[in-house]
C-alpha cells in the first residue's frame, strides 16, 4: 500500500522515512571511479540516477550534466570506470548508450550495459508506461531519494553510499521545471546513516527522480538537477519531456 505523501509537520519525520524506503528500489548512486581496479575512497565523484520501464523499453534518467561530467573525465582518463552501488554490491556501467542527453532541461535517458541485472543490487525499474501525467503543479507534495557526496565512505574495503530522502511541497511550477523551497527554513532529511544526520550539502544527489502521490499511487515527477547547500532552492525538471523513445523533446 503505497501511502499519501503529507509533508505536514506531524509524523513529518516518519513520513520522509516512509517516502524514502519506498522509492529506494528505483533509485542508486552512480560512481565516477578512476579505474577498475580503485580503492573505494579514490571515488571521484557521485550523483544519483533512476531506472524506468517505458513500453518495453528500460531505461537508466539521470541528469545530463552528470553523464556529461563523467564522460568528459573519462575523456582523458579512459581507464576511468562508472559504477551503479547498492546492497553491498556494485555493477560496471562504463559502456552504458546514451539514448538522448539535453542540456537546456539537464536530462539524460541512457540504456544500461546487456550484462548488468539491477536485481544483483537490489533495484527494480519504476513503469511508466502510463504517462504522460500532467506536470505537478504548485502546493502538490514530491518526495525523492538521493545519494549526499557527503555520506560516501570507505568502510572495511567497501564503498559505502548511505541514501538520505527528502520531501517538500512544489513552490511553483513553470514549462521548464518545477520548484522546491525551503521557505520557513522547515525542511527536514531523513538520513538512513546515523553517522551522517547533519546534511550541509547535497551535492550527489543531481540527477534524482522526484515522485509525486496521486490517487494512492506513486507518478515520476521529474529529474532533480540543481540545488547546492543544504537550504538551496532545489530545481526539478519536468519528465514529461521524455518522449516514449526515450528521447526528449520540449519547444523551451
Amino acid at each position: 500500500m503505497i501511502p499519501e505523501i503529507d509533508v505536514t509537520p506531524q509524523d513529518m519525520e516518519e513520513t520522509i522515512r516512509e517516502v524514502g524506503e519506498d522509492l529506494l528500489s528505483y533509485s542508486a548512486a552512480i560512481v565516477l571511479l578512476p579505474g577498475a581496479n580503485a580503492n573505494p575512497d579514490d571515488a571521484i565523484e557521485n550523483g544519483t540516477v533512476g531506472f524506468f520501464i517505458q513500453s518495453g523499453m528500460e531505461m537508466m534518467i539521470t541528469a545530463a550534466h552528470v553523464i556529461t561530467s563523467f564522460n568528459t573525465y573519462r575523456e582523458d582518463h579512459p581507464e576511468a570506470v562508472l559504477i551503479l552501488g547498492g546492497s553491498g554490491a556494485v555493477l560496471d556501467i562504463t559502456d552504458h548508450h546514451v539514448i538522448s542527453l539535453d542540456e537546456k532541461v539537464d536530462i539524460a535517458t541512457c540504456i544500461l550495459p546487456n550484462s548488468v541485472s539491477l536485481s544483483a543490487i537490489g533495484k527494480k525499474f519504476f513503469d511508466i508506461s502510463h504517462r504522460p501525467m500532467p506536470n505537478v503543479k504548485r502546493g502538490e507534495p514530491v518526495g525523492f531519494v538521493g545519494f549526499p557526496g557527503e555520506h560516501r565512505r570507505e568502510e572495511n574495503g567497501n564503498l559505502n553510499l548511505y541514501f538520505t530522502s527528502v520531501v517538500l511541497d512544489v513552490s511553483s511550477s513553470s514549462e521548464r521545471h518545477f520548484i522546491l523551497v525551503d521557505e520557513d527554513l522547515s525542511r527536514t532529511y531523513f538520513a538512513f546513516d546515523e553517522k551522517s544526520e547533519k546534511l550541509t550539502s547535497i551535492g550527489g544527489m543531481s540527477g534524482a527522480p522526484a515522485f509525486v502521490s496521486r490517487n494512492g499511487k506513486y507518478e515520476f515527477a521529474g529529474i532533480l538537477y540543481e540545488g547546492d547547500k543544504k537550504e538551496s532552492m532545489m530545481f526539478i525538471s519536468h519528465s514529461s519531456f521524455i518522449q516514449d523513445d526515450g528521447t526528449i523533446q520540449h519547444n523551451l
